[in-house]
């Protein structure tokens, strides 16, 4: 954690310099996934999928990445695994968080002091029963989240 103390810091100096940042790679493990993806059989979750594909939402399902690049001098948080389309743009960036949406009603909050990243996903629909599940209109991820200057895989 210190580490991660230490990279984030430190790239926040920079940008009242006119020396470029450099990126900051985040790799995080999943803490928190949403208790509705918690399904009594394979049955249950097979019918439920189709349920949700079938609405169009087959994204909201899948957890966000691990993989992380701050780049401080842009104020954009790039998703590694799912490229540049989903980058956290206009991001606001102090010294305590990184806090920042992308155009699909997503949110990233990243607690530069704890390393506890925060990413809650939009379905762009109303809430709805599913095989006896509740899909709700959102649904958040938590993680914990180590800096490293080198990109992490």
């Amino acid at each position: 954690m210190k580490t991660l103390i230490a990279l984030l810091a430190a790239a926040s100096v920079y940008p009242a310099t006119s020396v470029a940042a450099p990126p900051v790679f985040l790799n995080c493990q999943l803490t928190v996934a949403p208790d509705y993806q918690a399904f009594r059989s394979q049955e249950q979750k097979d019918a439920f999928v189709l349920e949700v594909l079938q609405r169009g939402i087959a994204g909201y399902l899948l957890p966000p990445s691990e993989t992380w690049m701050v780049d401080f001098d842009n104020k954009q948080v790039i998703d590694l695994e799912n490229g540049p389309k989903s980058a956290i743009r206009a991001a606001d960036i102090t010294a305590a968080m990184i806090i920042g949406a992308d155009g699909y009603g997503n949110r990233f909050t990243l607690n530069r002091v704890s390393g506890r990243l925060k990413f809650t996903r939009s379905s762009g629909i109303n809430s709805f029963v599913a095989q006896g599940i509740t899909v709700p209109t959102t649904s958040t991820w938590e993680f914990q989240c180590r800096a490293s200057p080198d990109r992490v895989i």
